[in-house]
């Protein structure tokens, strides 16, 4: 168990040492109104480099800001992991838990074809960066998912033109599609403890059996770290995935933009960074062999 909770302590640490050193950037739109009148224009003139040159351009910003946003909005989640199992604190570990599982979840079903995406379609999508490009090159796919990623609301009555987020459920069996984790089982458990329901009680009680006719009930606290542990011990393993997608995958889509020649997604510290420690030189070797391989239109 120490070394379970040596590692929990040591992502913390990566998380920190991205956040510490992150590069914020601006990003910039274009108005979809005035973009269709330069795609149009361009059409009719026989050359859409300059539309193309904005549509990747804006893409990549996209890129940029969701891998930044996650890593951000899961490193503040795991943050209250840390300070739950500190504090011995059941309720503040608990919920912490489910809310840096609900944001790892919702992070990974926008950004994780990202890294093979950008690799795949390079060469042509860094002429369109530099206006050399001169052919339609759109991905409805990629685009819609950042969009979701930024837009997605659970309720549209407060927003205009945003997209319906999933249901938190669906997010976690998508993610564990492809694995015999138990992230749903561990998520349900979380949403007991942190509703107001019975495991919410009597997590802090205990009974205590005198006889065969008589029994008590006595309330405690005492009990939050063995809680704590046993729920640390039994889903580990889901714990521990959760843990190195929250930051692969945006490592690798931030390390993929720095190849690009678009000085404004390039983030110099991510090369050096701790965290690069987990991604494994084999998959980084098959991106850039992707890259390599990736078809150029001129």
């Amino acid at each position: 168990m120490e070394n379970k909770l040596d590692n929990i302590h040591v992502f913390h640490y990566y998380f920190t040492d991205l956040t510490n050193n992150m590069d914020h950037k601006k990003y910039y739109y274009m108005e979809a109104g005035s973009y269709s009148q330069l795609y149009v224009k361009e059409l009719f003139d026989g050359k859409i480099n300059q539309s193309m040159q904005v549509y990747w351009k804006e893409m990549l910003l996209r890129v940029h800001f969701a891998s930044v946003t996650s890593i951000i909005r899961n490193k503040k989640w795991f943050s209250g992991v840390i300070y739950g199992i500190k504090s011995e604190n059941l309720m503040i570990f608990a919920s912490s838990l489910r809310g840096f599982l609900e944001a790892v979840t919702d992070s990974y079903y926008s950004l994780e074809s990202v890294p093979t995406s950008l690799s795949l379609n390079f060469r042509n999508i860094n002429q369109a960066i530099k206006g050399e490009l001169n052919q339609p090159l759109l991905s409805n796919e990629l685009e819609n998912k950042l969009l979701h990623f930024q837009f997605a609301a659970q309720s549209k009555d407060k927003y205009e033109n945003v997209k319906k987020a999933l249901k938190s459920a669906k997010y976690i069996e998508l993610f564990d599609m492809y694995s015999d984790l138990k992230t749903k089982e561990l998520y349900s458990l979380l949403c007991e403890i942190t509703h107001p329901s019975l495991k919410s009680i009597s997590c802090f009680t205990s009974e205590v059996i005198v006889s065969e006719n008589y029994s008590y009930m006595i309330t405690s606290t005492i009990s939050d770290n063995k809680q704590i542990l046993e729920i640390l011990n039994k889903y580990y393993e889901s714990i521990d995935q959760l843990m190195r997608l929250s930051l692969s995958v945006t490592v690798l889509s931030l390390k993929i933009l720095n190849l690009y020649d678009f000085d404004d997604v390039k983030s110099d510290y991510i090369n050096n960074c701790a965290v690069n420690c987990i991604i494994s030189k084999e998959g980084w070797n098959k991106i850039l062999k992707m890259i390599e391989q990736s078809s150029s239109s001129i």
